[in-house]
């Protein structure tokens, strides 16, 4: 009888705590236009201004525009509570990246940082800074 217990009293906990990180993340499901404004670490370059659509729900928080020839791997997560932080390793087209991530949702609204480290076929090596901020237009198509 006791061990019963004990066994519903950690079911309700862990289930408590599985909630609480679900809902940590102060969004709203819904269609997001992302804009990223990038430029080249060691220049003064600035690239215009990127902007696109994705999904964002509790269980896909991180905005992020797929590449295709690339194939990424979270190598970190962190979304539960704000801010979220994610880090990642792509390759593909010979070239390799590693890519940190922050994100600070407020419902309806993100701001947040990227920097992404590229290792080009070449050799050379080019460090990108992003801010990141997107807007929600409505629900998921």
């Amino acid at each position: 009888m006791f061990v019963k217990k004990k066994m519903i009293t950690l079911i309700i906990v862990a289930l408590t705590c599985l909630t609480a990180n679900a809902d940590a993340v102060d969004m709203q499901d819904g269609n997001w236009e992302i804009t990223v404004q990038a430029e080249i670490q060691g220049t003064s370059m600035k690239l215009p201004p990127m902007t696109y659509t994705q999904c964002l729900t509790s269980q896909n928080v991180i905005p992020m525009q797929s590449k295709s020839g690339q194939e990424c791997e979270f190598i970190e997560k962190n979304v539960s509570g704000n801010p979220i932080t994610w880090k990642m390793r792509c390759t593909g087209q010979g070239m390799k990246m590693d890519i940190d991530g922050k994100v600070n949702y407020q419902n309806t609204s993100f701001s947040g940082n990227i920097t992404m480290r590229v290792n080009n076929p070449d050799g050379e090596k080019t460090v990108m800074k992003q801010k990141i901020s997107g807007k929600r237009t409505g629900d998921c198509n």
